[in-house]
């Protein structure tokens, strides 16, 4: 397993002890203007040994290790910088949520957006637009990893072995179920610089194991470019390509894809995609071929004008060999920031693409969306553990739906330095996703009476129990939220009189008094800002987990009539507004709040089974000790200690899982 360090070009330099820091600080900077951020680093370690204090070089500093991935270094930088004085670099608090977020710490980043927002708010620029966007973007993280508990154990990402190298490898692609092209990028010393090559490498699987890869096609590598982002036709016969500069100059300045016909393991007939694809003045990268509905269309990516951001998704039709104007693939796909390396998958109708947008969890993350050019549906984070806090990319899927290939450079280990990006592969992808889905969405409880096959009927039935146990695992964890200190208020008692509809219903009538109390004193565009996470978290938190339990107990009742023993597991929290003993038994309170809402479900149908104890409910209060430490617990700043949504998560009750017993 590789974590050499990509790009630390100590061993590259041959810096002398005796050269000035006047010398270092001349080479970073000119390293820097020319965005060679690995050299700059390494002149910059030289210079802030002296010049420790120097706000200008902290700030360099800061971004050259963020550029290279020593984000532990880049924090520290960018929060003494924080902590010195914040206006003078606005762009060292945005720095430090994005690295927030890229290390999962949702709640601190939402609070430096927010900081970056409230600062630069009448500053036009793309870090402000991104700011806004993940203010509410970090909610949906959270919930995203709430939910990504229920595939801890049924998905496994595995590197792929034999093919990664110490450096970056990218875009797998297979053929013929036995062959797999990568892209390998890496340093190259010249002179006393550092550029990037690269490498086309193939491997082939040899008794389900993968030989360990060698170069294809050493003849596309030419002098100053780069080549890579492959891929094939549905033929397995056209085999499409990247060519990109190394070193910008003014007659090779931009990106370019082009295609070649592979035979008998060679490329022949090498050209360059026309100006409908390669439009002049932009970049056009990482081509994916399809064919929909019998018609053949070429996706890719380019940072063309017209588009909604930064890379775009486009798409061309292919007809007799000619490719048509390229059209955007629209604002429900793209976004201010950047979408990447788009793979249709021809078996499920899904358009794979990687974002920095939508909801996301950090870096790049993969999404998957269905629809034509004309509609797509919103785009579905692949979530936790595909996707990681890094970036996720170059999503691959094989044919039959059986093995998923993508690239990544999360973080394994314990590491200074986020790095390189290697191939990772998960087996039954379709299993693992969508065993559980019914069309529509739909609790399946119907007859079997009209059965007349003893078999049959059997063979259905344990169907339907294994759909109906499938639906409810599916929907784990269902977290119930609550009011402050609700149920009974300032109380000692463990047990209440109050069942969870009525908790639920109080709630949700307080929603325009918590915008109320969390805007308050707020700025105008703030205000709007606060208004928006408040309905965001009544709509997407407290009334989803309550639609979430209704759907969860028509199930129930179908697999208890089945005379099936059922467990589930109840978790509780608090947060640390009160001290912990109280925060103990009121923990104790909301959970049985949940049990009066089985035992008066539908005029009592779960009592007998509560009583017979065919439905188990395992308690485990969890109180204050499991809410987070950073959240105010101050009574005089109840804008945070009980209105914040951050306060809010954390008044909540969980069931966690069901077993049969």
């Amino acid at each position: 397993m590789k974590k050499i360090i990509f790009f630390y070009l100590l061993i590259f330099f041959k810096i002398s002890s005796g050269q000035s820091t006047q010398f270092f600080l001349e080479k970073a900077e000119k390293n820097y203007k020319e965005k060679n951020y690995y050299n700059a680093f390494v002149f910059y370690e030289k210079v802030i040994m002296k010049k420790k204090d120097d706000l200008k070089i902290i700030y360099r500093y800061a971004e050259v290790c963020r550029m290279c991935g020593f984000l532990e270094k880049a924090k520290k930088n960018y929060e003494k910088l924080i902590n010195t004085n914040i206006n003078l670099f606005p762009d060292a608090v945005f720095w430090m949520a994005e690295i927030q977020k890229n290390e999962g710490f949702y709640w601190k980043a939402q609070k430096n957006y927010k900081i970056f927002y409230e600062k630069n708010i009448y500053r036009k620029s793309d870090k402000l637009i991104k700011a806004e966007h993940e203010i509410i973007a970090c909610y949906d993280a959270i919930i995203l990893k709430n939910e990504s508990r229920r595939n801890k154990d049924k998905i496994k990402i595995e590197v792929l072995e034999n093919i990664n190298s110490p450096y970056s490898d990218l875009s797998p692609r297979i053929i013929n179920n036995n062959v797999l092209f990568i892209t390998s990028v890496y340093a190259k010393k010249i002179g006393d610089s550092t550029i990037m090559k690269s490498n086309i490498l193939k491997s082939k699987k040899n008794n389900k194991i993968w030989k360990t890869p060698e170069i294809f096609a050493n003849y596309l590598n030419e002098e100053n470019f780069l080549i890579g982002n492959i891929s094939f036709a549905n033929d397995e016969k056209t085999f499409f390509f990247n060519k990109c500069p190394i070193l910008i100059n003014k007659n090779f300045s931009y990106c370019e894809i082009y295609k070649a016909s592979y035979e008998n393991d060679s490329l022949i007939n090498i050209k360059k995609l026309p100006h409908t694809i390669n439009e002049k003045n932009s970049n056009n990268i990482q081509a994916s071929f399809s064919e929909i509905n019998g018609e053949k269309y070429l996706f890719f990516v380019s940072d063309r004008k017209g588009g909604f951001g930064k890379y775009d998704i486009w798409v061309s039709k292919i007809v007799d060999d000619n490719f048509s104007t390229a059209e955007n693939l629209g604002g429900i796909i793209n976004s201010p920031e950047d979408e990447l390396t788009p793979f249709f998958h021809q078996k499920n109708k899904n358009l794979y693409f990687s974002s920095r947008w939508h909801k996301n969890l950090g870096g790049f993350d993969i999404f998957k969306t269905k629809g034509n050019f004309n509609s797509w549906s919103e785009p579905e984070n692949l979530n936790f553990p595909i996707n990681s806090n890094n970036d996720d990319l170059y999503f691959f899927l094989d044919g039959k739906e059986e093995f998923a290939y993508f690239s990544s450079n999360r973080v394994e280990k314990i590491s200074d330095q986020v790095c390189c990006n290697d191939i990772y592969f998960y087996e039954n992808i379709k299993k693992e996703n969508d065993i559980f889905e019914e069309e529509n969405n739909e609790i399946i409880i119907s007859n079997v009476d009209n059965d007349v096959n003893k078999e049959n009927y059997e063979n259905n039935n344990e169907k339907k129990i294994n759909r109906n146990i499938g639906k409810l695992k599916s929907l784990l964890p269902i977290t119930l939220f609550f009011d402050n200190d609700r149920p009974d208020p300032n109380t000692k008692k463990t047990k209440t009189n109050f069942n969870y509809k009525t908790t639920y219903l109080e709630y949700i009538k307080l929603q325009d008094i918590f915008k109320k109390k969390y805007s308050e004193n707020s700025i105008v565009k703030i205000k709007e800002i606060e208004e928006k996470e408040i309905n965001y978290f009544f709509e997407e938190n407290i009334k989803n987990g309550y639609k979430n339990l209704l759907i969860f107990t028509k199930s129930l009742q179908f697999l208890l009539k089945k005379n099936k023993r059922i467990q589930l597991e109840l978790k509780a929290y608090a947060s640390p507004l009160n001290n912990r003993r109280y925060n103990k038994k009121l923990s104790k309170r909301r959970i049985h709040s949940l049990i009066n809402f089985f035992n008066e479900y539908e005029n009592g149908y779960f009592k007998k089974y509560l009583e017979e104890k065919s439905l188990i409910l395992k308690e485990v209060a969890m109180g204050e000790d499991f809410a987070k430490k950073n959240i105010s617990d101050s009574r005089e700043d109840k804008k945070q200690s009980v209105f914040s949504p951050e306060a809010s998560f954390e008044r909540r009750i969980e069931i966690i899982s069901i077993s049969l017993k």
